[in-house]
């Protein structure tokens, strides 16, 4: 019985933190702007990675249980998203649910290898730094984030599919 009662009580406490007191928790930034670009199609897992890595949020498994038990997952937009790195999980919340800011297309023909696609992002001019040829060829090189897509090799070439893509 007391077990039952301890289990009830510990998640009783945990879903308190997770919709009381952790949407309300100020993030330590120091209150720069950050562009969070989410695009088109992101799982809420790769959306809280990117807020993790942006410097946006701390706990990427928290956020993603906030966005859960809160049922909005599926609300997020695709877009930049101009979010401060010091605000609480729920404004961060917020700023992904109500739209980003226009989108850039992106081509990529049949055939492009990832230093065509390098080039046609330099010229997009988009003016987010995460968008430029030698971030794109950083990130299609870089070990831990090819293990972590679960690609097996030393780069992204062969898993730039053709399409268009909204940036």
């Amino acid at each position: 019985l007391f077990t039952v009662v301890g289990t009830v009580a510990l998640g009783a406490a945990a879903a308190g933190y997770l919709l009381l007191v952790y949407p309300g928790a100020r993030h330590e930034g120091d209150g720069r702007e950050v562009d969070v670009a989410i695009l088109q199609g992101s799982r809420l897992r790769q959306i809280a990675l990117l807020l993790e890595r942006a410097g946006v949020i701390d706990q990427r498994y928290l956020f993603e249980a906030y966005v859960r038990a809160r049922g909005v997952e599926r609300g997020i937009r695709a877009g930049h998203h101009p979010v401060a790195n010091d605000l609480p999980p729920r404004e961060v919340l917020r700023h992904l649910l109500k739209g980003g800011v226009e989108q850039t297309r992106l081509l990529v023909p049949e055939g492009a290898t990832m230093f065509d696609i390098a080039r046609a992002l330099d010229q997009l001019r988009t003016g987010n730094p995460g968008w430029t040829a030698g971030a794109f060829l950083e990130a299609a090189l870089e070990p831990a984030l090819l293990h972590e897509l679960g690609i097996a090799g030393d780069s992204a070439e062969g898993y730039l599919f053709p399409d268009t893509y909204d940036l």
